[in-house]
């Protein structure tokens, strides 16, 4: 859906607020803390009533966001997140479109109709005649600005406008929260895994016997944990330190997510680790980053990066693009032109044309449709 509303490029100011609750999201420990700073910025930044955020299946392939958990919400009754979370499976168009495209945020009224998400909302209530729909306030959520953390798709968080407030959501809106995004994810994960996990022992409970290798590491980059699925892929015990270029990489990551905070693009690369196995991508938490130095550590998660968003990723990184030629190609990959991409990423088309040649270059193709198909997965496609 294109865009058709005006909209102005990002000002000094816009940056100037972004910066400010990047800051503050960083500053956040408890859960509380980080309701209150949505709360106190999020709703303010974007003329918005209400917020909920959650997470779905903790080992999810992301085929959907099944099993959804509201993990905390404002301007919402607590007594409201359970149908909440059982309507999202019904948000078919948000969901999908957030799962199926290259975008970070979605907005009703710029990548998908308005009436479309209350369709999906009037399905959910024929469904489910226990719930009151006069009561209910999704009804009311006419304008939702929303995100979702790939390449996992298991943390989501909406922003929404009610009935009455009159404004849609626009272009503006959508960079904003695809700038703060990456910060907000790397908070707000640690913040939901540390109170669901709340100390290491629990989280050995929890994780020893899941498919996914895991380990969990101190600050100086020794074992403290590691579940049968890691040990499988690397040999390795509690009290060993970690191979030098998984440190490097889990010290890269600590780096984009400490002052000076980077705001000239919304992608960040993800880490990814080799071994005789194959390549595996490296999720990372941070948990405890206050706490006592001896229950500091890193959650790490090796994942085979076998999905379309995580090998495309690994394409992209590999053929030496920048962060905003990543975004470029992966808006190209979405089927925009230089003007919508111009438009999404308040730049000059000169300058996205720029770019364009830069990443045909960097990855050895020569059209628009050969480009797409080798983010695809298909480069055979004759362009």
């Amino acid at each position: 859906m294109k865009q058709t509303r005006h909209t102005h490029s990002l000002q000094e100011s816009d940056y100037l607020a972004i910066l400010g609750v990047v800051t503050n999201i960083h500053q956040c420990r408890t859960r509380q803390e980080l309701k209150n700073c949505i709360e106190v910025n999020f709703l303010s930044l974007f003329e918005a009533q209400s917020a909920a955020w959650g997470w779905g299946d903790f080992d999810l392939p992301g085929a959907s966001f099944a099993n959804s958990k509201i993990f905390d919400a404002v301007g919402i009754p607590e007594k409201q997140f359970q149908h909440m979370a059982e309507c999202v499976p019904y948000q078919k168009s948000i969901t999908q479109k957030l799962m199926t495209s290259s975008r970070w945020v979605i907005a009703t009224d710029v990548d998908i109709p308005g009436a479309d998400n209350l369709n999906d909302v009037e399905r959910f209530f024929k469904d489910h005649p226990e719930y009151n729909r006069e009561e209910s306030l999704l009804p009311r959520m006419e304008k939702i600005l929303a995100s979702l953390d790939p390449p996992d798709f298991q943390s989501a968080i909406g922003i929404h406008r009610w009935s009455g407030n009159g404004k849609s959501y626009t272009l503006r809106d959508v960079r904003m929260l695809e700038l703060i995004r990456p910060h907000l994810w790397q908070r707000m994960n640690a913040v939901m895994l540390h109170e669901s996990l709340a100390h290491h022992r629990g989280l050995a409970e929890e994780l020893a016997d899941i498919p996914t290798a895991v380990a969990l590491v101190n600050t100086l980059f020794r074992i403290i944990f590691v579940n049968q699925a890691f040990q499988e892929l690397l040999p390795m015990e509690v009290g060993q330190q970690l191979p030098e270029e998984m440190a490097d990489l889990i010290g890269k990551e600590t780096i984009k997510f400490s002052p000076p905070y980077r705001l000239d693009s919304s992608a960040i690369e993800l880490p990814f680790y080799r071994i005789p196995e194959g390549v595996f991508r490296l999720n990372l938490t941070l948990l405890n980053r206050d706490g006592e130095e001896e229950n500091k550590g890193w959650l790490l998660r090796l994942k085979p990066a076998i999905e379309p968003f995580t090998k495309m990723n690994l394409l992209m990184q590999e053929g030496g693009l920048t962060a905003r030629e990543m975004e470029i190609a992966s808006l190209i990959r979405d089927g925009m032109d230089d003007k919508e991409i111009g438009g999404r990423l308040f730049i000059s088309i000169h300058t996205v044309k720029n770019h364009v040649k830069n990443i045909h270059q960097k990855l050895d193709v020569h059209t628009r449709a050969k480009l797409v198909a080798l983010l695809n997965g298909n480069d055979n496609t004759n362009g």
